[in-house]
């Protein structure tokens, strides 16, 4: 992520007034998706403020603001207008929760030695490996873990990766577990794009590539503990 570019990129969202930012925020409770992404894209020069108020070591700027967003959009989930408070202030929490999470992860990470590979775990790291080997060719996530079944052999490889995946998905930093779940459809069983990922993230679609990439290496190596 450039960040001049991308600054430049969301200052095309208005803020809101309270007004505005209230009439988002209940419709945004009903479950109205597009309420939820105005109000998430309103306020997301707010993570870059907050960001950039840290001067972290070993982190990129551009993964806090991946880890910000991720918090934001949680905030914008959660948020209840009717409390009274302004959403920028009740975002602001969370937004730092899971920025200073992922900085608390990296300091952990940093001091930990890596362990000896043990065997086992064959199969799944064997479907993860040719999910590796096809990482980043196209913008659709290998089709998804359902819809590349040719056979029995490699319908139980996805079923082996599917089930792998979520079986380390909890210890994974936000970003790249976000990025695993919509990607391959953990979630709610949609696949997304790289592009509609990068809009949920707010970042580009190479970025998304990028995080995705690592993510799937973390997850191998989790796997193969």
């Amino acid at each position: 992520m450039d960040l001049r570019v991308y600054l430049s990129s969301i200052r095309r969202y208005p803020l809101l007034s309270r007004t505005g930012e209230h009439r988002l925020a209940l419709e945004s409770r009903r479950g109205v998706e597009e309420a939820h992404r105005a109000l998430v894209e309103a306020n997301l020069r707010l993570v870059v403020k907050i960001v950039l108020g840290y001067r972290p070591s070993g982190v990129l700027v551009e993964d806090l603001i991946s880890e910000g967003n991720i918090g934001l959009m949680e905030a914008a989930r959660r948020f209840d207008p009717s409390r009274g408070v302004r959403f920028a202030s009740y975002a602001a929490w969370w937004i730092r929760k899971f920025v200073g999470a992922a900085l608390e992860r990296n300091a952990a990470q940093s001091s930990l030695p890596v362990p000896a590979s043990p065997g086992g775990e064959r199969r799944r790291i064997a479907s993860l490996d040719s999910v590796l080997s096809d990482a980043g060719e196209g913008s659709s996530p290998h089709a998804g873990l359902c819809e590349r079944r040719s056979g029995p052999e490699e319908l139980a490889l996805e079923q082996d990766l599917e089930q792998a995946l979520r079986s380390i998905l909890h210890k994974m930093p936000a970003t790249e577990r976000t990025v695993l779940e919509v990607r391959y459809g953990l979630a709610d069983g949609r696949v997304k794009t790289l592009q509609e990922v990068g809009v949920l993230l707010g970042c580009t679609r190479e970025r998304v590539r990028q995080i995705e990439q690592r993510a799937l290496e973390r997850a191998r190596r989790l796997l193969e503990r």
